[in-house]
């Protein structure tokens, strides 16, 4: 039993540490929306939403890396477009779902439900949430900017 009660504190002891140490983002990680294989916003070229008003699948040879997370773009001027400037181009809240931030939860987003708002990219979980958050998105957009700032204190 004393082999158990060992093992258990350990487990929470490593899981406390690990959870910590998630939180944490160091100098080149942030909270960003990014599939298995670490694309930011599903491949998604986050300048073609601004320059196009389009949404656009990136192209695997206009990479960049930025907050720990890999970045597709349509061309090499998008690439350099979004390296020069990142917060820039960048969506709100890492590209997870701006109504989910506003509830103060973390749900993957849509990149194809997106709108462009005082120069700012909201991508939303789906066309039909979008409907919904485009009814109160001042409001909305307020209280997600509160909760992601209380939750992702860098």
């Amino acid at each position: 039993m004393k082999f158990f009660t060992q093992i258990c504190l350990i487990t929470v002891v490593l899981s406390s540490l690990l959870f910590n140490a998630c939180q944490i983002p160091d100098s080149g990680r942030r909270l960003i929306s990014r599939t298995a294989n670490g694309l930011a916003i599903a491949g998604f070229d986050t300048v073609a939403y601004h320059t196009i008003d389009a949404a656009a699948q990136g192209k695997p040879e206009y990479e960049y890396v930025w907050g720990g997370a890999k970045w597709l773009f349509l061309s090499a001027e998008n690439r350099d477009r979004f390296a020069a400037a990142p917060e820039t181009y960048a969506p709100e809240y890492g590209g997870f779902c701006s109504w989910s931030i506003s509830e103060n939860n973390l749900m993957e987003a849509d990149p194809n439900a997106w709108k462009l708002i005082g120069g700012k990219l909201y991508l939303i979980q789906s066309e039909g949430v979008k409907e919904i958050w485009e009814k109160s998105q001042a409001a909305l957009i307020e209280k997600g900017d509160k909760n992601w700032q209380t939750n992702n204190k860098r």
